[in-house]
């Protein structure tokens, strides 16, 4: 096997093992089939506005391996406070907005200035 196709294989393969655990977690703590929807998706609307978006635009100038950390802490906390609160999750809505911002170079615009 390449060095290519075999750190793919282990990045698939870790995904599939964190995507099952947290399967088991939001069913662990109770909360059912009907949360798992608003968890990945809120999830996924907060990559996509740090890290897609932007190229991580708020923590740009940190080292690669405490952006992972803070925007893993940053994406698990918000989508909590965003569970958790009256709003319950993000709607999909967003996605055909992301497209648009970045086909339109509007997002890079906005978040790093390019003028």
């Amino acid at each position: 096997m390449r060095p290519g196709m075999a750190r793919g294989v282990r990045v698939i393969a870790s995904g599939w093992a964190l995507g099952w655990l947290t399967a088991k977690a939001v069913f662990w703590t109770g909360l059912g089939p009907s949360w798992l929807f608003p968890i990945i998706g809120t999830i996924y609307f907060f990559i996509a506005f740090f890290n897609f978006t932007g190229q991580n635009w708020i923590f740009g100038e940190v080292p690669p391996h405490r952006q992972f950390g803070v925007l893993l802490v940053l994406i698990a906390g918000l989508t909590y406070v965003i569970n958790s609160s009256e709003i319950r999750w993000i709607p999909a809505w967003w996605v055909p907005l992301v497209k648009l911002g970045l086909s339109t170079a509007l997002f890079p615009y906005l978040t790093r200035g390019m003028k």
